[in-house]
């Protein structure tokens, strides 16, 4: 029996539906979405993009609905890091040295082919991850800003 791609992607939203809904009227949830899409996020119309932009996205949504946003996951966690770099909380929590980057906020060289390959153990750990950068969050502020020049602010590859 084949599975037609109308099917897996019903059956992967009902998978999606069951992750903790983020609340819109969450600041937090406000400032990341508000960096993500002022970053790229919304290229080409892929709005659905922008829905893993944010503090609780779980390994299973990346699993079944993320890779085809992979591109996307630079700006997601340079976001989500907004500049900080959490690598001593994600040791804490026993995130593997490969995965760093995205501790950082920094996993700028991931293409699709290679992502799922290399760090399917970095999606195992994304919970840990996201808690260390929501952890950090400063009050006020965001400590990104779309305007300045000498950020690390990642592009959106349009091909890996």
């Amino acid at each position: 029996m084949q599975i037609s791609s109308v099917s897996l992607l019903l059956f992967s939203l009902a998978f999606v539906g069951a992750a903790p809904p983020p609340t819109p009227h969450d600041p937090d949830y406000q400032r990341i979405q508000e960096c993500c899409f002022a970053n790229g996020m919304r290229i080409n119309g892929r709005e659905e993009c922008l829905a893993f932009c944010r503090f609780n996205t779980t390994a299973l949504e990346l699993e079944n609905l993320g890779q085809s946003c992979v591109d996307h996951t630079a700006v997601w966690m340079y976001c989500a890091a907004e500049g900080q770099d959490n690598s001593a909380c994600c040791r804490t929590k026993n995130v593997p040295e490969l995965c760093m980057g995205f501790c950082r906020g920094d996993v700028t060289n991931l293409c699709r082919p290679q992502f799922y390959d290399s760090h399917y153990v970095c999606i195992q750990r994304i919970s840990s991850i996201l808690q260390c950068h929501k952890a950090a969050l400063k009050q006020g502020e965001s400590q990104w800003n779309v305007d300045d020049s000498k950020s690390k602010r990642p592009t959106i590859k349009k091909k890996c």
